[in-house]
């Protein structure tokens, strides 16, 4: 076990506070309106590392589909997973409507 003086007398440096997250774009917005139970508390945007392991994706894989600079787009396959699990939401309120699959037609690849 290794111990550190800095640590044990708090005279470590402050961790760096991590950059808030925002949104990525358009289809980060539609899926931070469908999917309230996948929001950051702190930053209100959908979570993708957490949609990713909902999708039994790779967060590379979810990521991909909003690479700055290019179209966002989403597998037809993915965006049924997608509507399954707005219908399934929790939170959101009374005024919250579920995504469809028609939410979806300018990022299906």
């Amino acid at each position: 076990m290794t111990i550190d003086i800095d640590d044990m007398l708090g005279t470590a440096p402050a961790k760096k506070r991590r950059k808030a997250r925002s949104s990525r774009g358009p289809l980060h917005d539609l899926l931070t309106r469908a999917l309230p139970d996948f929001l950051h508390s702190r930053d209100g945007v959908c979570d993708l590392d957490r949609l990713a392991d909902a999708l039994e994706m790779t967060r590379q894989g979810v990521y991909k589909w909003m690479k700055p600079g290019r179209a966002n787009r989403v597998p037809a396959t993915k965006v049924d997973e997608i509507v399954k699990l707005s219908k399934n939401q929790k939170k959101g309120g009374r005024s919250f409507v579920p995504a469809t699959r028609e939410d979806f037609w300018q990022f299906l690849s």
